[in-house]
């Protein structure tokens, strides 16, 4: 099916060319990426390595075709989920633009009620998987490190903890 959509695109005079962006830790990836879609013909991967440097600029200017970043899923999924998807989002940095996400989104911020949250993010995933503007490929779990007697971790909003719910047990 893959090859037939690429020889559709390229009877168009529109052969699939792209650029995936990495962070040197991730060249091997992408020039695996690279190796994978090789065996298809009239389409063209490119590897650039970007440093972390860049980056930020080149995610507030979205100058690439595809690059890996991070959606964090720990604790609630708020405010992430909104910043890494709804169009209004300076974080949205797949370009996504769906009027049905976005108010299920809007609406899972907005709401305490469990049901409704629920209810909002079933939304959001079928739209996830209907439109397909991003490939979840791995799985992080984001973590802190502390010594036994450092208690009160817990997670909040894009990843960060509460200093002022951290304690120390000093009796040791």
């Amino acid at each position: 099916e893959a090859q037939r959509l690429l020889d559709e695109l390229a009877a168009e005079g529109k052969p699939l060319n792209f650029t995936l962006s990495m962070y040197p830790s991730g060249r091997a990836l992408g020039e695996a990426i690279q190796t994978q879609l090789s065996t298809l013909n009239n389409i063209t991967v490119n590897v650039r390595t970007i440093d972390f440097a860049q980056v930020g600029q080149i995610l507030g200017q979205m100058d690439y075709d595809v690059i890996t970043n991070a959606v964090v899923f720990a604790g609630d999924p708020e405010p992430r989920l909104w910043f890494g998807l709804h169009g209004d989002s300076a974080g949205n940095y797949s370009g996504i633009k769906d009027p049905q996400m976005d108010a299920a989104l809007s609406r899972a911020l907005a709401s305490r009620d469990e049901g409704e949250r629920e209810s909002a993010y079933e939304v959001v995933q079928r739209r996830l998987v209907e439109l397909n503007p991003i490939i979840f490929y791995t799985r992080s779990a984001p973590g802190f490190v502390a010594s036994g007697n450092v208690g009160g971790i817990r997670q909040y909003g894009m990843g960060s903890i509460l200093p002022e719910e951290l304690w120390i047990n000093n009796t040791d």
